[in-house]
């Protein structure tokens, strides 16, 4: 997870999202940031969120903190490329422009994942705090995307497997 403002990304370095990704974790690996007995705590941790029953007996549950202290990383960084990640038939990288169009896809997928406008926790406060205006929060989170995609490259980037998107994200920047 990543916070932006127009130009600058803010780390959140230790949110578990990547830490069940095959992919990840196997970079990780090789790159000596995960141990092999780490690794195994993941698989165990995965085995017991299938079957809770037997999560009083494994014990503690992995811990990305500790796995990934050593991961070097930066806590602001310009934002230079947005890609927008799709699931189709062949592995391919298109330009998705700077139009509407693409601020509205990457608006969509935001809210998708983040729907906090519908969240009735947060109408119940802003009905008690009016200061707390969601309808400004969204048109903030608007312009905000809206300057990210006039100010950056944005691709399309499509595969076939979902594993793929890490490493042809790596190629077309040149890492």
């Amino acid at each position: 997870m990543t916070i932006v403002d127009k130009e600058y990304a803010y780390s959140c370095p230790f949110t578990t999202t990547y830490l069940h990704s095959e992919y990840v974790k196997k970079e990780a690996e090789k790159a000596g940031l995960i141990t092999r007995a780490n690794s195994a705590k993941i698989l165990l941790d995965r085995f017991s969120m299938k079957f809770p029953v037997i999560r009083h007996f494994i014990g503690r549950r992995a811990d990305p903190l500790k796995m990934m202290g050593s991961l070097e990383y930066k806590m602001k960084a310009r934002i230079t490329a947005i890609f927008i990640l799709r699931r189709g038939a062949s592995n391919h990288i298109e330009d998705a422009g700077k139009g509407d169009k693409t601020v509205w896809e990457i608006l969509h997928c935001n809210r998708s994942e983040f729907y906090y406008f519908s969240d009735r926790l947060l109408l119940s406060y802003s009905y008690y705090h009016p200061e707390y205006n969601l309808s400004e929060l969204m048109n903030r989170e608007y312009l905000v995307i809206k300057s990210l995609v006039e100010n950056t490259d944005c691709f399309i980037l499509e595969c076939r497997d979902p594993s793929d998107f890490p490493k042809m994200v790596r190629d077309k920047l040149g890492y």
